[in-house]
């Protein structure tokens, strides 16, 4: 927003505020991710982030409880993979809808752009979309170190970055990046939220976070919110990711359970403390 001395006020009264009736949240996941949010979900390398990510975008496309959360309203998502090749992508993707149970088409698009994060790239993504005749409601972005235009380590770069995906939010749409974990130290260890590889505006600058920790080399990964502007943060689950048939072709499922318990040790815990 610039500032203009002849333009109509911006000033919200509170009395107004107070009297007027609260506007509902319109939620992506209830109760975790409000439609519009700018999103961050980190993991360490094979984590199962992409796995999470793209069942959570085939489950929003089609309007499905995602592990026995509500979806409120089906939502159109276009998926940007600048990390894996697209045959990797498309067949994992593929794979998660048989485990769900997709079929025909739904509102999810993919793409690999060669994307990066500047000050016109998210503009020109809107004009593009609206030429393909794809509007997304939800963006998935995998992953922030792929788009990011500076250092990681460094807040301004990071900031300029979330700033620079502001026409996106101004859209309407709900902005979600994965990004790597520091591996840090069972000696000395820190809380998730904490655990980002790079600056603090990395998640500072988001209104809802996640992160993701494998137990051992299980197929179980404890997902944490580590943050949540709404409301109280869900508390952390274990989700594990199961393959049947060909274990290269077969379908995959992704399911809530209460009673996993990993063989390995996870030297950090499932809330990383």
């Amino acid at each position: 927003m610039i500032l203009n001395p002849d333009a109509p006020s911006p000033l919200r009264d509170f009395s107004a505020i107070l009297t007027a009736p609260p506007v509902p949240v319109e939620w992506d996941v209830e109760p975790m991710i409000v439609h519009g949010d700018r999103v961050m979900l980190i993991g360490a390398w094979g984590s199962y982030k992409s796995f999470l990510l793209t069942h959570l975008a085939l489950h929003l496309a089609t309007g499905r409880e995602w592990l026995g959360w509500p979806i409120p309203h089906p939502r159109k998502v276009l998926y940007i993979d600048e990390d894996m090749n697209v045959s990797t992508a498309d067949r994992r993707a593929r794979r998660i809808g048989l485990g769900i149970g997709v079929e025909g088409d739904v509102p999810l698009r993919f793409a690999k752009l060669g994307w990066r994060i500047t000050d016109y790239s998210p503009t020109k993504l809107i004009e593009c979309v609206k030429a393909w005749s794809f509007v997304p409601e939800v963006v998935i972005i995998e992953t922030m170190r792929r788009v990011l235009v500076g250092d990681e380590n460094h807040n301004a770069d990071v900031s300029r970055m979330w700033s620079n995906l502001m026409p996106l939010s101004a859209e309407g749409w709900t902005v979600i990046l994965s990004h790597h974990m520091s591996k840090g130290n069972p000696e000395f260890p820190r809380p998730l939220r904490d655990r980002q590889s790079g600056g603090t505006a990395i998640l500072s600058d988001v209104d809802c976070g996640f992160a993701v920790v494998r137990q051992g080399q299980s197929n179980a990964v404890d997902v944490t919110q580590t943050k949540q502007r709404e409301g109280e943060e869900v508390a952390t689950f274990t989700v594990l990711v199961e393959s049947t048939g060909d274990l290269r072709q077969g379908p995959i499922t992704l399911r809530r359970d209460t009673t996993f318990k990993a063989p390995g040790e996870n030297p950090w815990g499932a809330n990383g403390r």
